[in-house]
Order: C-alpha cells, then structure tokens, then sequence
C-alpha cells in the first residue's frame, strides 16, 4: 500500500511540470487543434470577431432620381470555419432629398430616405500575399425603410403640401467582396465595396414588380477574439 501511495504522489508532483513545463504557451497548445492545410498561412482571416465602421452608398438608376448620397454605419458578427465565412450585419443608411432647381429656387419631391437593413452573410476567404485576405459575400436579409416625400410632388411654385413619411420591410439582396488588411494580432481593417437591391412587390404580384439600386462602399475596423 505504501507503494502505490509514493508512486500516485510522484504522478501528483510531476503534473505541474507536464502541464507548465512545456514550451508552447495556451495559445499555440489550442492552435493544434485547429484546421491547417499543407503551406495554409490562415493569419488574417480571424476565428470568429465583431466589425464596427461606417458606410457611404451612392443611388443608382431610378432611385438616384429621388435621393442623393447616403451614409451611415454598420455592426457585424463574423464567423470563419475552415475558410468559409458566415455572419449577420446590420446597418443604417441615410439617404438627403435630391434638390430640383426651380424658377422660385429649389424644392424637393423626397426629404429623405432611411434604411435599417439586416442580412446573413455567406463566402469564402482567400488569403493573399502579406497576410491580407479577400472575402467575396452574398448577403440575404430585408430593410426596414422610412421615405419621408411630397405627396404631391414638385412644380414651378416650390412644395405644395407637407412632407410624409411611409414604411415598409422589403426584401434586400447584396453582393460584395471585403479586402482585410491587417493592423494588430486582434485587429483588422476592412474595405467592403458592394451592390445593393432592394425589392418591392406591388398588389399585382411580380406582374408589378420594382427594385432600388445602390453602391455601397464600407470601410470597418475588425476585432478578432
């Protein structure tokens, strides 16, 4: 009995060393666990993090009739697994009135517009050279939107009636791609150029059916943890 009693506190007094004595810290330990390829340098792509930064989209088509340039921000959650990217954003945009010149000065038909968009992001991440990184996105959601207009549009004489203001949830779809540059271990900063759609379906169906356009550019700061 007294045998077995020195060997178990030989074992005992040997712990420390084992789980201490090594020389790979927490952090590397962990890292072993994790997915690695032949010549993979997966540095910049972070695990899992949250990005925060600011947005400036610029109207295209029919919409850029009514508004003009918009900017607002955005606040993301992102997710990689094995290169694969998931994650869920959501952001405002505020668009200002377009301006029509009168003879009587100037009036608006639109004296904002404002979307609250909410989307899942799917890609992939390629790494690049430097350990930057590109993320080509799809994402899928709906906008919460405000349009504050002039019922009764503009004339010669200027606004003719107040402004009212109209919601909606529309479906939205967007595509775009994010450059991640590096700046510390934990941090990122992130160039998103983007496309965006929104969709509206009238009584009629698809029979009447309109999109908005728009190009969206972000640029955030990413924290990897």
């Amino acid at each position: 009995m007294m045998k077995i009693n020195r060997i178990t506190l030989a074992v005992f007094m040997a712990l420390p060393v084992l789980l201490f004595g090594t020389s790979a810290s927490a952090d590397e330990y962990w890292d072993m666990f994790r997915f690695r390829s032949p010549g993979e340098t997966r540095v910049a792509a972070p695990d899992h993090g949250f990005s925060a930064g600011g947005i400036v989209a610029l109207p295209l088509l029919d919409m850029a009739d009514q508004v003009g340039v918009g900017c607002g921000a955005s606040l993301a959650y992102v997710r990689r697994t094995h290169g694969f990217y998931i994650g869920t954003e959501l952001g405002f945009i505020y668009f200002t009135g377009r301006e029509i010149s009168m003879f009587s000065g100037s009036a608006k038909s639109t004296e904002y517009f404002l979307m609250v968009p909410l989307f899942v992001n799917l890609g992939y991440s390629w790494d690049l050279p430097g350990s930057l990184y590109l993320d080509p996105v799809l994402s899928f959601g709906a906008s919460f939107d405000v349009l504050s207009f002039n019922p009764t549009g503009t004339s010669y004489l200027g606004n003719t009636a107040e402004y009212e203001d109209r919601y909606e949830v529309h479906p939205a779809v967007r595509a775009g791609i994010t450059l991640g540059i590096p700046v510390t271990e934990h941090t990122r900063v992130t160039i998103t150029p983007a496309y965006v759609v929104l969709m509206e379906f009238f009584d009629g169906g698809f029979t009447k059916f309109r999109t908005s356009h728009a190009f969206t550019t972000g640029v955030a700061v990413l924290w990897r943890f």
